[in-house]
Order: structure tokens, then C-alpha cells, then sequence
């Protein structure tokens, strides 16, 4: 895809497709912006749905996924939405989620990967979880910076400002700071495996039982770090 700003007016749906920002999927990411034109159009940027999907060097921004009621836990991400295939080198900002999981990307099974991404300033404005990220069912994060995103739900236990983990195989190597809860988990809220990672100046707001966290929290037996 050559540099230019592109704006929407329905969701990308990539298969079994190689997508990539000109020439290589890494020089021009900042220039290759694909936009889902909100407040104009109320869609995501990007869904991948296969294996041997791949998503490479884009900045993905004002996506938006919206419904009047709770979503399900494997719908959401404002940005992208996710159940198979590979999310590299992407700037995912500005996007927003209402009533739905993830306002930057929903990510929802082991066959999920973001890597090397930068997750950014995106929202959570609804009654469920996850800013930056929404990860389940051991979908998988590497190598990623996870800044400045906002999760204001008040569900018990956390939103995750910067990711929701639920049974996540692996959070890894990357970088989470100045993230936002209005419940518990301002960093993370994390069901799963948080390895190798810097989590600071992160900050959740409520103050009830079973919320807090302002950098992590960890609930269930099975989280780990």
C-alpha cells in the first residue's frame, strides 16, 4: 500500500492476504494511515480472521466499534478485531470502543498476534474492558509499547486500562506506562501471563472492593508474572 492517508466507510476484512505499508511494512508506517472516520462513520479499521492473516506498517486510527447494549467477550476492538492471524509494526491510536472489549484491538484466540506495535492514546468508553488491548484465550502481545489508553468501566474486578488479559498465553517483553482505570488495573488487568515487562505511572481511580491496581491486577489463580 503506498504512503497516503486513507479514510473508510466500512471495516477491511483481511484473509489469507499479506497487507503492507510500501516498501517494506516498517519505513512508512507513520505515512500509511488508514482511518475509520470517526465520529463521521462508527467502524472499525481492520478485521483478520485467518491464519495467515497479516497486518503490517500502518498507523490505524479513529476506528470505532459501538453497540447500545454489553457485548460479548470476543466482539469489540474500536481499531482492529481479531480472532486469527498477525498484527506487526501498526500505530494503533485514537481509536474507541463503546459497550464492546478493546478500543484499540480485540484480540481473541492463540492464533492472534500483535508484535512490535504501538498501542496509544486509544478509549474505552463503555461498560467493559481493555484500552490499549483486549486479550483472550491465549492470543499473544510481544514487543509493544501500551501508552496513554483509558478504560473507564466500573465492572468489578478492572478494565485494564492499558490491556485486559483473560487466559492470555503470553504479554511480553513491552512497555506499559501512563495508562487509566477507572476500575481496578490501571496497567493491566490480567487473567494470564504478564512476562518481561516494564509496567509504570500507570493509575486506577476507583476506590470500592475489588477493585485498585493501579499497575496491575491480578485476578484469578491462574495469572502469573
Amino acid at each position: 500500500v503506498s504512503n497516503g492517508h486513507y479514510r473508510l466507510t466500512g471495516a477491511i476484512t483481511i484473509g489469507n492476504v499479506k497487507l503492507r505499508s510500501w516498501p517494506d511494512g516498517l519505513s512508512n508506517r507513520d505515512t500509511t494511515i488508514v482511518d475509520g472516520n470517526y465520529p463521521h462513520v462508527t467502524n472499525r479499521c481492520f478485521v483478520l480472521n485467518n491464519a495467515g492473516s497479516l497486518v503490517e506498517g500502518f498507523t490505524i486510527t479513529n476506528g470505532a466499534y459501538s453497540r447500545a447494549a454489553p457485548d460479548t467477550w470476543d466482539l469489540g476492538g474500536g481499531g482492529v478485531n481479531m480472532t486469527a492471524g498477525t498484527l506487526r509494526y501498526c500505530r494503533i491510536t485514537g481509536n474507541r470502543a463503546i459497550n464492546g472489549n478493546g478500543a484499540g484491538v480485540c484480540a481473541n484466540n492463540a492464533n492472534t498476534i500483535i508484535d512490535c506495535c504501538e498501542l496509544i492514546g486509544n478509549m474505552n468508553l463503555g461498560g467493559w474492558f481493555g484500552g490499549g488491548a483486549h486479550m483472550r484465550n491465549n492470543a499473544q502481545l510481544w514487543n509493544s509499547l501500551i501508552k496513554q489508553n483509558t478504560s473507564s468501566t466500573t465492572y468489578l474486578y478492572g478494565g485494564g486500562g492499558g490491556v485486559s488479559s483473560v487466559g492470555v498465553k503470553e504479554v511480553y517483553n513491552s512497555v506499559i506506562v501512563s495508562n487509566t482505570a477507572a476500575s481496578g488495573g490501571g496497567g493491566v488487568h490480567c487473567i494470564g501471563l504478564l512476562r518481561n515487562c516494564l509496567v509504570f505511572g500507570n493509575s486506577a481511580t476507583a476506590t470500592s472492593v475489588d477493585s485498585g491496581g493501579g499497575g496491575l491486577s491480578a485476578h484469578d489463580s491462574s495469572a502469573s508474572t
